[in-house]
């Protein structure tokens, strides 16, 4: 008897409803539902929760002894994360993604191998045999040290600056004109709020604030721009190209996550650059290149996703079961 938690106002709504029944965000039938189930699943930390619980289930104030926790996550986990330590949260299941992250997850978090099992996330089963278009998408993470900022505070910051370059470079237009290309851009949806206002010079890049199905472009495009966004793991399993653009980096440690063991140099799945310059010369060599992975990276991603197949959602309903 499966029960979908979401908000009513949200633009999956109909799509959610449509394959079970749903419970609406902080509703009153919320809070007894997750009294009343045996399983709560979740792609977030406590995601599962109304939010007058959270924080008390985040500082174990809230114990559900008699229910069985499970984390999906929402992208493999590559850099450490104090809150999903066994100090910070008891689970009795924790999905990793990929081998190396399993690994890592085991040692630095604190869980038992009975708790942290490598099984794929959910969402690579439908990552296979895409039809790719001639398009790049372009996803920056957001920064902690933004939010909560002014829009013209927000306008002031190097983060806006940089990515406006991008947007409006007359290079990377004449680039998309000249090989029928289009670039999509997403932002981070702690930074949408942003971007709602924001004008390209070109019908050739699109700015989508999380009006569309973010799946629909991981699996329709043929290269990846991003700086530390873990949805370059997606990509990866697909052996799509990727470009890190890391025009922050210092600033992104000192301020954002601590790098964990994902070294983009030499464990990364395309070239990083810190300049514009840079950015549309490296896009320029894999449009060219007929948007195909180097063989290095090719490589690389075999050995980081050893399990590569459609059941990985199989592999997690197999091991909450077994709960």
């Amino acid at each position: 008897k499966v029960k979908y938690i979401i908000d009513k106002n949200s633009n999956q709504y109909d799509k959610v409803s449509a394959i079970g029944e749903v419970i609406h965000t902080n509703s009153f039938k919320h809070y007894v539902e997750v009294l009343r189930a045996k399983y709560l699943i979740s792609t977030h930390i406590s995601g599962f929760l109304p939010t007058g619980l959270k924080i008390l289930h985040q500082k174990k104030i809230l114990k559900f002894k008699d229910k069985k926790i499970i984390f999906l996550q929402h992208g493999v986990i590559k850099d450490y994360h104090p809150t999903l330590t066994k100090d910070s949260v008891d689970l009795d299941l924790f999905i990793c993604g990929a081998l190396p992250e399993y690994n890592y997850v085991l040692k630095e978090f604190g869980h038992s191998s009975n708790v942290v099992k490598y099984t794929g996330l959910a969402r690579f089963d439908s990552l296979h045999n895409c039809r790719k278009k001639r398009q790049v998408f372009f996803m920056p993470t957001w920064r902690f040290d933004l939010y909560g900022l002014s829009q013209s505070e927000f306008e002031r910051t190097d983060y806006y600056t940089r990515i406006s370059e991008v947007l409006n470079n007359n290079k990377l237009t004449d680039l998309l004109n000249k090989y029928d290309s289009s670039l999509v851009f997403l932002p981070h949806y702690e930074m949408v709020k942003y971007f709602g206002d924001f004008k390209t010079n070109t019908d050739r890049i699109i700015i989508d604030n999380m009006t569309t199905n973010i799946q629909r472009y991981i699996r329709e495009s043929s290269l990846l721009i991003t700086d530390f966004s873990s949805v370059f793991f997606d990509f990866a399993y697909m052996k799509v190209p990727v470009i890190y653009y890391q025009f922050d980096y210092d600033n992104f440690r000192n301020k954002h996550y601590k790098e964990g063991y994902f070294d983009y140099r030499n464990d990364g799945f395309g070239p990083v650059v810190s300049t514009l310059n840079d950015l549309i010369e490296a896009v320029e060599v894999c449009i060219i290149n007929n948007y195909k992975m180097g063989s290095d990276y090719f490589h690389r991603a075999n050995c980081f996703f050893s399990l590569y197949d459609k059941k990985n959602s199989e592999r997690i309903f197999e091991e909450t079961i077994k709960l």
